[in-house]
């Protein structure tokens, strides 16, 4: 049905089809969009969206991961201590909707428990880092708080088990002043 009565067969249509799509990228046009652009600019446009999200999300959930880590390993054993590591392991088990509608009950400037104004704009637009540094970073703070969500847990685990091994670990004794046997030391 997709290539019609006077296609060969469906198999030299698919290899037409995956000819267009992987060795020259054409995905069509989109028509429901103003002027029917080809798909290939809508994601040309969209990639770099795409990198800085996956990039701030990244340093974000790496960051505080390895402060929170160094945090719990320098307080070994407290409820504090343990709150973050147990609510580390819940985060890291959310799925990521569950997190964003969390951002957004907690966050969102109309019915937020904590609204932060600035940040959930309703209307999108498209900012460039360079042209517009503030917007931009506005426009993606809690999308990058949402990526980043499951990353803490994972910088958590290195730092607070790198810490306490050598905290909690047997160290060599010093060795006795000369002159002093083993007993008196």
């Amino acid at each position: 049905d997709l290539y019609g009565p006077n296609a060969p067969s469906v198999l030299s249509g698919t290899a037409h089809d995956l000819d267009r799509v992987f060795l020259h990228f054409d995905f069509g046009v989109a028509c429901n969009w103003r002027g029917c652009p080809p798909v290939r600019v809508l994601w040309a446009r969209g990639m770099a969206w795409d990198l800085w999200l996956l990039a701030g999300g990244l340093a974000i959930g790496v960051t505080v991961g390895v402060v929170a880590g160094m945090w719990c390993a320098s307080r070994p054993r407290t409820f504090s201590a343990r709150v973050l590591e147990g609510s580390a392991v819940v985060l890291f088990c959310a799925p990521i909707y569950v997190v964003g509608l969390l951002l957004l009950k907690l966050f969102n400037p109309t019915f937020g428990m904590f609204p932060i104004p600035y940040f959930f704009d309703a209307e999108p637009t498209w900012v460039s880092p360079w042209g517009a540094p503030w917007d931009w970073f506005r426009q993606l703070l809690i999308p990058w708080l949402g990526v980043g969500a499951p990353r803490p847990p994972l910088g958590l685990r290195l730092p607070l088990h790198t810490r306490r091994e050598p905290l909690g670990g047997r160290h060599v004794p010093p060795a006795p002043p000369t002159g002093l046997s083993p007993r008196s030391g």
